[in-house]
C-alpha cells in the first residue's frame, strides 16, 4: 500500500474502489491481461486506468453500473469480501455468523472471508457490512493474505503514523518495501 503525497497514511479512512484496483495489481499475480475498458468516470488519463482495466478484465471487480466504475466510492467491507472471493474463489462452506449480515446481499462472500481469517468481525459479534473499509483493515487483511509479518522494527515512515500507533507494525509491513525473513 501506498501513502499519500503529504507523507501521511491515514490509517483509519475509507479505501476507495481505485486504490483497492491498485492494490490487488500490484499484489496478485494476473491470470488475464488487462483488456479495453469503457467507463463514463475513468479516462484513459485517470491514475489507476491499467489498475481498473486489470480488476475487471480478471472479474475481480466491476462497474457499479454499465457506465461507471466509481473510482472514489469507498468500499464497505461486504464489497471487500466479495472482492476476495471473487479473486479467490473461495466457497463458504460453514459462514461464521455475525448479528448484522442475516440476509445481507454479501452474506456468503463475508462468511468465506471470515473463515479465511483475514476479515474478521468486531469483539461486539457485529461485522459492519456497509461501514467502509479502513486503510488500516486493508493492510492486515493483505499482510495476512500474502502472509507478509508486521514489522514493528520496521522505520516510521509516515507522518501520522508514529511508533505508539495500534498496528504500527502491521501498517509499516503493507506499506513499506522491506525483506521478508526466510
Amino acid at each position: 500500500m501506498q501513502g499519500y503525497p503529504d507523507g501521511m497514511f491515514r490509517p483509519e479512512k475509507g479505501l476507495m474502489r481505485s486504490e483497492i484496483a491498485s492494490i490487488l495489481h500490484r499484489t496478485l499475480i494476473s491470470p488475464i491481461a488487462a483488456k479495453e475498458i469503457r467507463f463514463n468516470d475513468v479516462p484513459a488519463t485517470n491514475w489507476a486506468f491499467k489498475d481498473i482495466a486489470l480488476v475487471v478484465s480478471n472479474g475481480w471487480m466491476e462497474g457499479t453500473s454499465r457506465s461507471n466504475f466509481s473510482p472514489n466510492q469507498e468500499v464497505t467491507r461486504a464489497e471487500m469480501a466479495q472482492i476476495l472471493m471473487n479473486v479467490y474463489d473461495w466457497t463458504s462452506a460453514s459462514p461464521k455468523t455475525f448479528a448484522d449480515v442475516s440476509g445481507h446481499w454479501a452474506e456468503k462472500a463475508i462468511g468465506a472471508a471470515a473463515a479465511q481469517g483475514v476479515l474478521p468481525g468486531y469483539e461486539d459479534g457485529s461485522f459492519r457490512p456497509d461501514q467502509p473499509i479502513t486503510r488500516v483493515e486493508t493492510a492486515k487483511l493483505f499482510n495476512r493474505l500474502t502472509q507478509r509479518p508486521a514489522g514493528p522494527q520496521l522505520p516510521m515512515t509516515w507522518s501520522d503514523v508514529p511508533v505508539s500507533t495500534p498496528d504500527y507494525g502491521e501498517i509499516m509491513a503493507a506499506s513499506i518495501d522491506h525483506l521478508l525473513p526466510e
